[in-house]
């Protein structure tokens, strides 16, 4: 006989395997335990390996997915799962309960996909609308920096300061467009359609320029 099952007195349910595996049934609170003796919630796994490992496997030899669901009051509200139709790791937060493969978050081969299950990029961002990606800071700048191996400090930046979309390198403020549409080039208080802090040069023809 490779299981000993039998209850402990103190209203826990065990069932184990001489091999060293058990799962505990708890009376009180109905939580379960697979390898420990006080399970904290309703299904509580522990191990002692490092690379403990929970296992979700669909017995499908083709195409099909191996899905956890996540539910609130009985209804569906989110999915975590993989699918080899796509490949990829799928996070999805549908109540509709759409298949997991439209799923919002996709995790393939290090990129990270929204709103696609082939990401080509490390980050890649498709929707539909004009609004497909958001940026938000506390603060009343919000700006992303482009770096390379060899960019540590003085990178380009572009982001917005206030109702104003800047451009950036080495560290300073370059290009400014306002609110108003007007342009600044090295000023930040752009009075005109294009104002240039400084000599500027320019190549070819230049139709109704009037210089003050």
């Amino acid at each position: 006989v490779d299981l000993n099952i039998y209850g402990d007195g103190t209203g826990k349910f065990h069932v184990e395997s001489l091999h060293g595996g058990s799962l505990i049934l708890q009376n009180s609170g109905g939580n379960v335990g697979v390898g420990t003796s006080s399970p904290a919630q309703r299904l509580h796994v522990y191990g002692s390996d490092v690379n403990e490992q929970l296992t979700v496997e669909t017995s499908s030899a083709g195409a099909g997915r191996a899905i956890l669901n996540l539910a609130h009051g009985g209804v569906l509200k989110g999915r975590i799962g993989y699918s080899s139709i796509s490949g990829a790791l799928m996070l999805d937060h549908n109540e509709a309960g759409a298949i997991i493969d439209g799923g919002a978050v996709a995790i393939k081969s290090g990129n990270v996909g929204v709103g696609t299950a082939n990401p080509a990029a490390k980050l890649d961002v498709r929707g539909v609308g004009r609004d497909v990606l958001s940026l938000t800071s506390t603060d009343t700048v919000t700006r992303v920096g482009f770096h390379d191996s060899g960019t540590t400090v003085s990178f380009p930046s572009l982001g917005s300061f206030g109702n104003d979309f800047v451009l950036g390198t080495g560290g300073l403020e370059r290009i400014r467009f306002n609110v108003n549409g007007n342009v600044g080039i090295v000023t930040s208080t752009p009075t005109e359609k294009l104002d240039v802090a400084g000599n500027f040069k320019a190549s070819g023809k230049v139709e109704g320029l009037s210089l003050e």
